[in-house]
């Protein structure tokens, strides 16, 4: 393997949505709804592209797309549960469009000077509602 570092905007264009290498890094947020990150990553405009959001390997799965249509038209926390189920199996044990390797963890800290600071559910910290007491 050989490691090659690029600046951002050759890793947008190469390596992100360009797919010239085999490997890359990549940092995805993280959301409560399992719609908004997987989307992102799993669905395709068409088998030949172009594929928008975080889906740099250019993954195109009919029924993935299909589960998706599905997914967003209920509100029905069952049924959606069954069917993004659906659609982490045929991604994790049938396709496998792209293995993670591992996850990068987040660490914030703050004393009790640091008042009304939480972390969202993406795992990053409110940058506006806090407020610094001496």
């Amino acid at each position: 393997m050989e490691i090659i570092t690029v600046d951002n905007p050759t890793w947008n264009r190469d390596v992100w949505k360009g797919g010239n290498y085999q490997m890359a890094t990549a940092s995805y947020a993280r959301e409560p709804d399992p719609d908004g990150l997987m989307q992102s990553v799993f669905r395709g405009d068409s088998p030949t592209g172009p594929w928008g959001g975080n889906n740099a390997m250019g993954y195109y799965s009919t029924d993935i797309e299909r589960l998706f249509d599905e997914g967003k038209a209920t509100s029905d926390k069952a049924a959606r549960k069954l069917i993004y189920t659906q659609i982490v199996k045929k991604i994790i044990f049938e396709d496998v469009p792209l293995i993670k390797i591992n996850s990068r963890p987040i660490f914030w800290a703050a004393n009790d000077k640091v008042q009304g600071a939480y972390v969202n559910p993406q795992g990053y910290w409110n940058a506006t509602d806090w407020t610094f007491k001496p």
